[in-house]
């Protein structure tokens, strides 16, 4: 090979990190405009990218079993949506319910704690 050649190689290396630095560059550019500008579009693209990663190894184990990535992400949809209307379905009822009661016993509370703050500041004099 001639120096040429070596010369030419390397140029073309060079070159090629250089576009990957630059390009990168440009890439971190944009994002940092795009969440500065925009920043609800920055926590959508988060929060969907910490999805995508909190599922990929799900995926992975399901297209172990022969199961196609597409219909795997259609069941953890699936199952994801079931868990959550569950919980709507069963637990929120109660919990609305204790919400509700603690509003009810609120005054009656308050005025309790006043009567002891009352009663507790009285024996410091």
């Amino acid at each position: 090979m001639s120096e040429l050649e070596k010369t030419v190689n390397y140029l073309g290396k060079q070159l090629t990190e250089h576009k990957r630095f630059v390009l990168l560059l440009l890439i971190v550019i944009s994002l940092f405009y795009l969440f500065s500008a925009v920043p609800e579009v920055g926590s959508v693209l988060i929060a969907s990218y910490l999805v995508a990663l909190l599922l990929e190894p799900w995926i992975l184990a399901l297209e172990k079993k022969n199961i196609s990535r597409f219909s795997a992400v259609l069941l953890i949809i699936f199952c994801f949506a079931l868990l959550f209307f569950s919980f709507v379905f069963f637990a929120l009822p109660g919990i609305i319910e204790q919400i509700l009661n603690l509003f009810d016993k609120l005054p009656s509370s308050v005025e309790l704690l006043r009567a002891k703050a009352r009663d507790y500041s009285s024996l410091q004099e």
